[in-house]
């Protein structure tokens, strides 16, 4: 006991950076938590609450409830942007605080209209709880990087996304199960104990700045140099700028999560809602509400266990947009399965119902949601070297998400009610195939450019070492994690030595130009995207990851 209290107390220990790591969990536990409550209560909200749309429905529709998700999605088109660029300027610690505390007081507004079983008052708390939403996530991804950029970045940046999943799987666990135990009042108190929840995370996020601000004390400098660095101007030029890479990885994300956070919205009606063709024998339902929601939590659950060897294996193995591409490849399987069980349920064999039950197709589900989390996430910051830009790369990543979102979940509750979910399940598996695709694009230009996001870090107390796919200059390409590299993509013509040793980030040379002799603007990686660190020795490097060669191919000749 003694010797954890002594760890606790040392910034640089691994059991300090690991409680980090679960203050960094807690701080958006309460959020997953609150965030799918309407679809986890879906049958309950639609038969309390009047549907002011339709109000001659004895049910609230389909589209109205998704609604709710929708008005999460859309503020944060543009607010998870300025969230990140809000914790990249102002200080990630003021961030997480202030967006958390956003979120806590919009699940009180929506606790408040179920209260009252008004809807535009939940409307309301959504549209709150929106604006700290995203942000807090974006914020938690950062606190990650800084701690663990070349120490089991996958394995923590899974850990993180799954314990924060942990909240979603709780919901669909707990809160039909709350809501009918109560009775009449059972809506009320299921939306109250989701404000406790982001209480806890409140009293989280409070104890993760304390951890970072003591860090920040007693290491001084060594911090500062290792996590946050001088302050970059963000520039519209900067975001242009970023790597062909991380925009695949953007729509990649777009791609995926359309065929998973709707999905979630409607799973537990899609398994018990009146007409479902989950049937027994008899015809009586397969399920309640209660048993539904159990199975749909059964990703979250699936993904916090499975993150630890999920995140180990992507560390041992690299090759992180071939395992992006085998997740979107099982995400898309999982929706086929769904679609040809729910059409043909009534017609299918004892065996062929076992096989093709929902708890299997949501085990395959579960299981492409967790290794994508592991795989794909880590890809960010290996593409975004310039910590002082992480928090926009994953702000912008989110708006973009939540643009996409707020339209398909929109949608698709639009498809479900003239189409039914047939039609729902097709469109799921076609965004699964098309993130599949853009996989095997993003695999094709990385090993075009070096095989960065497929290297292999190995991560220790001393710091993280990153190894190619080649494994032949593991120390070099450890420079990307370890070392504050700076990382430009120019469009001016210069020589291999001023890329070297007079550059800035994101921008031209400084100082004076030398005759023209290599043109990057063909998309070709320069040697300060490559891993370039400011004391490993030039021509060593140079030889290690092949530059050298390619620029005598292109010259036609020997450097």
């Amino acid at each position: 006991l003694l010797l954890c209290v002594s760890e606790m107390v040392k910034p640089d220990s691994k059991l300090y950076r690991y409680t980090v790591l679960l203050m960094a969990c807690l701080m958006i536990f309460g959020n997953y938590f609150v965030y799918d409550l309407p679809g986890a209560l879906s049958n309950i909200i639609m038969a309390q609450i009047t549907d002011p749309f339709h109000p001659d429905e004895e049910v609230m529709t389909q589209t109205t409830l998704n609604l709710l998700y929708s008005v999460y999605n859309f503020p944060n088109i543009a607010l998870a942007l300025l969230g990140g660029i809000f914790v990249d300027r102002l200080g990630l610690r003021l961030g997480g605080f202030v967006f958390c505390s956003v979120i806590f007081c919009g699940q009180v507004i929506v606790a408040l209209g179920g209260t009252f079983k008004n809807y535009w008052i939940i409307l309301v708390g959504r549209a709150m709880f929106a604006i700290g939403g995203e942000s807090a996530s974006v914020a938690q991804n950062v606190f990650v990087s800084r701690w663990f950029r070349g120490k089991e970045l996958a394995l923590a940046l899974g850990l993180a996304l799954s314990l924060g999943r942990l909240g979603s799987g709780l919901n669909f666990l707990t809160s039909a199960k709350i809501a009918e135990s109560f009775g009449a009042d059972g809506l009320t108190i299921a939306l109250w104990f989701g404000v406790i929840l982001c209480g806890v995370s409140e009293l989280a996020v409070i104890f993760l700045c304390w951890l970072d601000k003591h860090a920040e004390k007693t290491m001084g400098e060594e911090f500062l140099d290792d996590t946050e660095g001088e302050p970059e101007q963000i520039s519209l030029r900067a975001v242009r700028d970023f790597p062909a890479e991380f925009w695949i990885i953007c729509f990649i994300v777009i791609c995926f999560y359309s065929g998973v956070f709707p999905f979630n919205a409607m799973a537990v009606g899609l398994l018990s809602s009146k007409g479902s063709k989950f049937v027994h024998a008899d015809g009586s339902p397969l399920y309640d509400s209660e048993t539904a929601g159990y199975i749909v939590s059964i990703p979250s659950f699936l993904a916090v266990f499975l993150a630890p060897l999920l995140g180990q294996l992507v560390d041992y193995v690299g090759r992180r947009p071939m395992l992006v591409g085998i997740a979107s490849l099982l995400m898309s399987a999982s929706h086929v399965l769904f679609a040809l069980a729910y059409t043909h349920w009534d017609v299918l064999t004892s065996w062929q119902q076992i096989l093709l039950h929902p708890v299997v197709c949501i085990v395959i589900f579960g299981f492409a949601y967790g290794l994508l989390a592991a795989a794909l996430f880590p890809c960010v910051p290996l593409c975004i070297t310039q910590l002082s830009f992480v928090g926009t790369a994953f702000g912008l990543i989110f708006s973009m998400q939540n643009g996409a979102l707020a339209l398909v979940t929109f949608l698709m509750g639009v498809v479900k009610d003239n189409w039914g979910f047939v039609a729902v399940e097709v469109c799921f598996a076609g965004f699964g195939a098309a993130a599949a695709c853009l996989a095997f694009t993003l695999y094709i230009l990385d090993r075009r450019r070096g095989g960065v996001l497929s290297s292999i870090v190995k991560g220790d107390d001393d710091g993280g070492d990153l190894e190619s796919e080649d494994g032949d200059h593991k120390e070099l390409l450890g420079a990307l994690l370890a070392d504050d590299v700076d990382r430009e993509r120019p469009r001016v013509r210069h020589t291999i030595g001023e890329s070297i040793q007079d550059r800035g980030s994101f921008g031209a040379p400084r100082g004076r130009r030398s005759r023209c002799s290599y043109d990057y603007a063909d998309g070709m990686p320069t040697p300060g995207e490559m891993l370039l660190s400011r004391n490993r020795n030039r021509n060593q490097y140079l030889n290690a990851v092949g530059i050298i060669g390619m620029e005598g191919r292109m010259r036609g000749g020997n450097m």
